[in-house]
């Protein structure tokens, strides 16, 4: 019975790890780059790994040149999602694509939306978005992931900074959407 309990979680334990999608060293020691954010990168050393950040937020590890650079040789964004379109409060919106930072600005007769982004991978870009709101000057400071699904077509996903002024929303607020234009 023993033995049976012992193999049973240990195939249990397995199949958790083989699921997890958790990064496995291919060899002995090297650098990876880690696939989901392209700031980071793995170190294998005995075929156990540590995750290392390049030192600043605006640079990648590349795999070409096994370092940290400002302009990857190896990895472009996918997608361009430069371009306008009409708010449902009838006022534009102003999306600018630049290298790997997106601008998307936005301004109604109450409020200014303002978000600066910047990819960490192929099609995933994180950020900050301040809106302020005119009639009680009130800010709120989001942090939003934006993943680009095509040209001109990308889903945003934010919640509000915990130290940002709550103003109107509840304090747990988060919000999504997708946008085609």
């Amino acid at each position: 019975m023993y033995a049976t309990a012992t193999l049973f979680l240990l195939f249990l334990l397995a199949f958790i790890f083989h699921k997890s999608n958790a990064f496995s060293c291919p060899s002995a020691g090297g650098k990876y780059v880690n696939p989901d954010d392209y700031r980071s990168y793995y170190v294998c050393s005995n075929r156990c790994y540590k995750l290392e950040y390049c030192v600043s937020p605006t640079i990648y590890f590349t795999r070409t040149n096994q370092a940290c650079m400002p302009e990857p040789p190896d990895w472009r964004t996918r997608f361009d999602l430069s371009g306008q379109f009409r708010s449902p409060e009838q006022s534009d919106t102003f999306i600018r694509q630049e290298g790997y930072s997106i601008y998307i600005t936005h301004e109604t007769s109450t409020t200014h939306y303002s978000l600066i982004a910047r990819y960490i991978n192929e099609t995933q870009a994180i950020g900050i978005q301040t809106v302020r709101r005119l009639v009680n000057n009130c800010i709120a400071v989001f942090n939003v992931r934006i993943v680009a699904t095509g040209n001109r077509e990308y889903c945003s996903y934010e919640t509000l900074y915990p130290y940002s002024s709550i103003c109107d929303l509840p304090g747990n607020y988060t919000g999504s959407y997708c946008k085609t234009y």
